[in-house]
């Protein structure tokens, strides 16, 4: 991945198969918006998407933790972190707790 400093953290969402995604947006020249969606399976595989915010067709490759920015491992700790505050229960506790384990591993 190239610099990572000009990006802005724009979402974090877990989808319904359990992926955590994460996406940042850097402005580009135009006036247009390079997104790249990490996104991070409880089993440690990570998939980046990577498009331009008006186009439906993204680039999709598969990441090794060391092809993965730092500053996405710990936005996504810091926001597992926020949502334990809430004490979910249940399931989602459960997936919470999953990415926070296999993210610290990293």
């Amino acid at each position: 991945m190239q610099d990572f400093s000009h990006q802005h953290l724009n979402s974090i969402s877990i989808k319904p198969d359990i992926t955590l995604l994460l996406e940042y947006s850097e402005p580009d020249q135009g006036g247009t918006r390079l997104l790249h969606r990490f996104c991070i399976s409880q089993n440690g595989e990570i998939a980046v998407e990577t498009g331009y915010s008006h186009e439906d067709d993204f680039q999709k490759s598969r990441a090794s933790v060391g092809e993965v920015p730092q500053q996405v491992f710990n936005d996504a700790l810091d926001w597992i972190t926020q949502q334990l505050e809430y004490s979910p229960s249940g399931g989602i506790l459960d997936v919470l707790k999953g990415f926070q384990k296999t993210i610290s591993s990293f």
